[in-house]
């Protein structure tokens, strides 16, 4: 399966192509190759579109560019080592598709862009202007169609999708229309965490209709985890969490694809799994699984809803404070590095082996059990699970960070800001969309 990532700063202008309707018009993606254990994403870094002058041929359904401009892409793309995607408009057309011109086109370009920049997936974009299509070559030529995804604070396919279950998702329809209950169902999410708020949001996803999951976590359901790991009975203790939820999540949605990995996220063989997804939802309150995350919704162009509560209790096991924050960290969003959400001192203890940990002399002490209520996990979980309809369907959840105070019965909406020198999500950070150009930060194995 093969994807184009587009981040919303190049929407517009390539929506500026329909501007000379109606005649054709095109310009080029060039992108950076990101590579998960299921699909291969072409990440776009930049846009560029032909110049008037670049056009030997123009009309309502031709089009012919100067080989001249078209030779200068491709060495820009050769010395930069990037993937190339040829862009081009039908104007007349609400859902497009590839021509038949289109298609003969494609089959004498794409064999020169691949003699010329190798071993690179290079490809063909048609916009519509309801929906577009797109093909992904391998560096052997074989095509693949592909999904196309638009992420910043919102998450859009532009790419034609398949209805959903119109009887099982009736009542959602009169809430989210039937386009966003396709476009809900369609998002391809992971989950990192299966604990006491994600196990919520997987009950959640599931009856929402998503169709396309990754669960990771490394636990197996313990007698205390009982009193908050929602669909967990005690004859599932000793099983992990990943396979108790896939069994939970399928009761509910039969025909869901999911993919549960008993690991940790810290490594870059499972961290590679959310690079598969469009969306990640970070339900672990492990700050080097946090970090990881973080790192991967920059340079990946995956954008993570975090989440976490704290009940806090004096020594005289009074409760003092119950206080949750859900946001959305990636490309446009402040990171959690910016939003001081991050400690850098036990993201690096995360990071150690138990050997390492018992012979640092700064690591002091052990996990200390924190208090934990199902019910209050459910709404954080719930307020996540409904961000994520926000970013997902045209539902005005407008709310990217939000804090919560259960003592107080408060929701209130949060901004923060990306330092200007932040090298994770400021705008002269050097890994946003990356992907495979750069090392992450996740362990290596060996």
């Amino acid at each position: 399966m093969t994807s184009i990532v587009i981040p919303s700063t190049l929407i517009p202008p390539l929506d500026g192509l329909f501007d000379d309707s109606p005649c054709e018009s095109a310009g080029v993606l060039f992108c950076r190759e990101a590579r998960g254990p299921t699909q291969t994403k072409l990440l776009a870094n930049e846009f560029l579109p032909y110049a008037d002058g670049d056009y030997l041929e123009r009309g309502v359904d031709k089009l012919v560019i100067d080989p001249v401009a078209v030779n200068n892409c491709i060495q820009r793309a050769k010395r930069l080592d990037l993937s190339i995607v040829q862009v081009h408009t039908h104007p007349l057309s609400n859902n497009a598709n590839f021509s038949p011109t289109d298609l003969n086109g494609e089959s004498e370009m794409l064999p020169v862009l691949h003699r010329r920049v190798p071993n690179r997936h290079h490809g063909s974009l048609v916009l519509g202007r309801q929906s577009s299509a797109a093909r992904i070559y391998d560096s052997g030529l074989n095509v693949s169609s592909a999904r196309i995804v638009a992420i910043g604070k919102n998450v859009q396919h532009l790419d034609a999708r398949a209805a959903p279950d119109e009887e099982r998702f009736s009542r959602s329809y009169l809430a989210l229309g039937k386009e966003g209950q396709v476009a809900l169902q369609s998002t391809r999410v992971c989950i990192v965490g299966l604990g006491g708020i994600g196990a919520h949001v997987a009950q959640q996803l599931s009856y929402l209709g998503v169709e396309h999951v990754v669960l990771i976590d490394p636990d197996v359901i313990e007698a205390s985890n009982l009193n908050r790991i929602v669909g967990a009975v005690p004859s599932d203790i000793g099983r992990s969490k990943v396979d108790v939820a896939s069994d939970r999540y399928r009761a509910v949605l039969s025909a869901a694809a999911l993919q549960p990995i008993a690991a940790s996220v810290l490594d870059e063989k499972t961290a590679r799994s959310v690079i598969d997804c469009d969306v990640a939802l970070c339900c672990t309150d492990n700050h080097g699984s946090r970090a990881v995350l973080n790192w991967l919704a920059y340079q990946y162009l995956v954008p993570v809803i975090d989440m976490g509560i704290e009940i806090r209790v004096d020594e005289n096991d009074a409760v003092g404070a119950i206080a949750g924050r859900v946001q959305l960290v990636g490309p446009g969003m402040p990171c959690l590095y910016c939003c001081e959400t991050l400690d850098v001192n036990r993201v690096r203890e995360d990071f150690m082996t138990e050997e390492e940990r018992a012979g640092d002399e700064y690591v002091v002490g052990g996990i200390v059990p924190q208090p934990a209520v199902v019910t209050f996990n459910g709404i954080v979980a719930s307020l996540a699970t409904s961000m994520l309809i926000g970013l997902t369907t045209d539902v005005p959840i407008q709310a990217r960070m939000q804090i919560v105070d259960l003592l107080k019965g408060q929701v209130r909406l949060a901004e923060a800001s990306a330092r200007e020198d932040c090298p994770v999500c400021s705008r002269a950070s050097a890994i946003l969309g990356q992907g495979d150009a750069m090392d992450a930060i996740w362990r290596k194995a060996g």
